[in-house]
Order: structure tokens, then sequence, then C-alpha cells
């Protein structure tokens, strides 16, 4: 049946008299929602392949369609489909490095649907244009005390998207919490990845985050704010932490 309103007059008869009784319907479609998630892929110098996930998560079925206007280095698996209401699928994206320029690479991925549009950004280039990284805590700590740690980086050229992970002594550090940075997000909206952190293993892991614009930005700024707690004296952060920017 049609999405619209209905009327229908039911009229009953009998040896007792007759009535009649009147009867209203509203049929509605049912909707489909689109979800993307990650909305935003970095391909290192190691990495050639990664996904990305399409969620149906309304009531109707989805009907999704990747725009055609890839270029030739990024091949995908699949261009369209169907999901019925709570299904995904992963979509593979793979990148063939023979064929990128000399300068960074990047495509937003448009994807279509009966449940709303969206677009997945794709970044190749990492660890092109890294000048310095540091970590800087302007403030003398004592135990117990909160404190704020920037993650900075100086004298880059059009940087549009980094990657980290932050390993620390969870003996004497706790991470209270870690926010976005301002410098990529001064001229343009972002995508931040909200981080994973392993107080027991003293490791935070997932820390990334991309230009939603084409472009770089340029200079010195922040990252990332991480507000610690010192459990103890000799706080410090582990030789171990990794930091990749495209």
């Amino acid at each position: 049946m049609k999405e619209g309103n209905y009327k229908a007059d039911l009229s009953i008869t009998s040896n007792g008299g007759n009535a009649s009784v009147i009867i209203k319907m509203t049929v509605q479609d049912l909707i489909p929602l689109m979800s993307l998630s990650p909305m935003s892929l970095n391909f290192d110098s190691d990495t050639n392949e990664k996904t990305f996930t399409i969620s149906n998560n309304g009531e109707g079925s989805l009907l999704w369609e990747v725009k055609s206007d890839l270029p030739e280095w990024l091949e995908i698996s699949e261009m369209r489909g169907e999901l019925k209401p709570g299904e995904k699928t992963s979509v593979e994206l793979s990148i063939n490095k023979d064929m990128l320029g000399s300068e960074k690479n990047e495509h937003n991925i448009s994807i279509t649907s009966n449940g709303g549009n969206g677009n997945v950004l794709v970044t190749v280039g990492i660890n092109r244009n890294v000048s310095s990284i540091i970590i800087d805590v302007n403030e003398t700590i004592n135990k117990n005390d909160s404190f704020d740690a920037k993650i900075k980086v100086m004298n880059i050229n059009d940087l549009a998207g980094f990657q980290m992970e932050i390993a620390y002594d969870s003996t004497i550090l706790e991470v209270i919490s870690i926010e976005e940075g301002d410098f990529l997000n001064r001229e343009s909206k972002t995508y931040w990845m909200k981080p994973s952190i392993d107080n027991k293993s003293g490791l935070i892991t997932g820390i990334a985050c991309a230009k939603l614009s084409k472009g770089g930005s340029n200079g010195n700024g922040t990252l990332a704010n991480i507000k610690f707690k010192a459990k103890n004296v000799g706080t410090r952060l582990s030789e171990n932490s990794k930091y990749q920017t495209s």
C-alpha cells in the first residue's frame, strides 16, 4: 500500500437495526538511514589496503552507491549495494602507489543513498612533511596534580591530517582526557576520531584527525591536548610513542 491517508465507511445491517462505522488509516514509508565509519582513512608507506563500513540504522531498505569519479590510484571493492534495516557491509579500499603523484594525494569518496549522503576522505602520503613534533608541559608538577600536555607541531608545511599513539608510564601517570587541538580546524572543519585510553597499559591509541577541505595547514600549532594526573613523582612519557602526519 502506498504512503498516504486512507478512509472507508463500513456499513452494517441486521434485523436489529443498521449502523455505520468510519475507518481511518495512515500509511508511512519506512525510512532508511545511512551511517559511515570511519569518515577518514590515512594510508602510510606500509599500508595498501583499508576498509570502511556502511550501516543502515533506519527502518527501511537502504540503497547506496559510490560516485564513479575515483582517481586511478584508488580501487574499491563495491560500488553499490542494498542493506536491510540493521545490516552493515565492509567496503575495501586498495591503493596503487605506482600511480601516485609526487605531491600529496587525497580523494573524497562520495556515497549517495535513499537514506542520506556522505563522504569518506582518503589521504595518501604519510610522513612527507614532518619537521618536528614536541610534547609541551609548561608547569611544575607535583603528586596528585592534574596538568595539560600539548602535542605541538613545528615548522610544518601543508599538513592535512595526522594519526598517532601515545605511550606513558601508567605507574606514575593517569590520562583523564584527550581533545583535538586548534591547528587543523582554524581554517576548515575537521574529522576528529575519538581515541581509546588504556590507563592499565599506559597507552592512548586511535588518535587521528583530518581536514574535510582541500589543502593543508602551515606553520606551528597544537594537534592535541592531553589532560594527565600525576599519580607519583617521576612523571614521563614513553619513548615508544608514535606519530604520523600527512
